[in-house]
Order: C-alpha cells, then sequence, then structure tokens
C-alpha cells in the first residue's frame, strides 16, 4: 500500500536472499553448480569451515528445510563465490 509498496514493506520476513535462491531461475543453476562442491579445491580449511560449507551445500541441494538466517547468509556468498569464479 502507498507510494512505496515494496513486499519487504509489508511483510518484514521478506527477504531477497530466500527469493532469489529458493524461487527463481537461479534455483536448479545453483543446485548444479554447487553440488560439484569445487570451492572445496580453493578454499583451506586452515581458514575455513569446509564440513560447514558442505553442510549449507547439502541442505540446499536436497532440499531437507530452506536455509535461514547466517546460513542464508553464508550459503548465498558462496554461490556468488562459486558462480564468479577464482583466478590464480
Amino acid at each position: 500500500e502507498g507510494p512505496h509498496s515494496y513486499t519487504y514493506d509489508v511483510d518484514h520476513s521478506f527477504n531477497h536472499n530466500n527469493e532469489l535462491i529458493y524461487h527463481s531461475a537461479l534455483n536448479p543453476m545453483a543446485k548444479d553448480l554447487l553440488k560439484q562442491k569445487n570451492y572445496q579445491s580453493i578454499l583451506s580449511d586452515s581458514f575455513f569451515d569446509i564440513d560447514y560449507l558442505d553442510r549449507l551445500v547439502d541442505q540446499f541441494v536436497d532440499s531437507e528445510q530452506p536455509l535461514e538466517g547466517s546460513e542464508m547468509e553464508d550459503f548465498v556468498s558462496l554461490f556468488l563465490f562459486s558462480k564468479t569464479g577464482w583466478y590464480n
């Protein structure tokens, strides 16, 4: 309602990351990309909790339950990193 009626203005549970990851054309592409877990070859387990990242990916790919909160934020960062790629 009103001049600034964006979904997140009236529905405070609305989350842009949730919409992009679960309700857009990015969903199948993200599943295909992340189920390969290519990030394991570049991220050092000395600095990153690879088991945690794998668990997030598995939960997303298997669609056990939607990721929420900080897990969703961490997942989106991993997805963007994996989609963008890395260079040496």
